[in-house]
């Protein structure tokens, strides 16, 4: 299982320059074989089992769909009081904590 986290409009960027790589694999040889079509990447691969691959790809939609829920509500907030919600989320976008 090795799942793709690629988003619309930015899939060749998130391909060369992805923050992980998950790699879920039943054997050495089959994570083996499957890590090296990463080996020219920095980012780190994560080897789990099949199910934790799987659950690790769902987590992920859920809560980059979530970001974008926020991001449309902090947007209809800032319309109605006036304020740029972009600088708003750009600014709030700089916390990796």
């Amino acid at each position: 299982m090795n799942p793709e986290f690629m988003r619309e409009t930015t899939a060749v960027r998130d391909f060369a320059d992805p923050p992980f790589t998950v790699i879920g694999a039943r054997d050495d040889r089959a994570h083996a074989r499957t890590s090296e079509l990463y080996a020219g990447l920095s980012a780190p691969v994560e080897r789990t089992s099949l199910m934790e691959a799987e659950m690790i790809k769902y987590a992920c939609n859920a809560f980059h769909a979530t970001k974008v829920c926020f991001a449309n509500e902090i947007g209809n907030l800032g319309k109605r009081i006036g304020v740029d919600s972009h600088r708003v989320m750009e600014i709030l976008c700089r916390d990796k904590n």
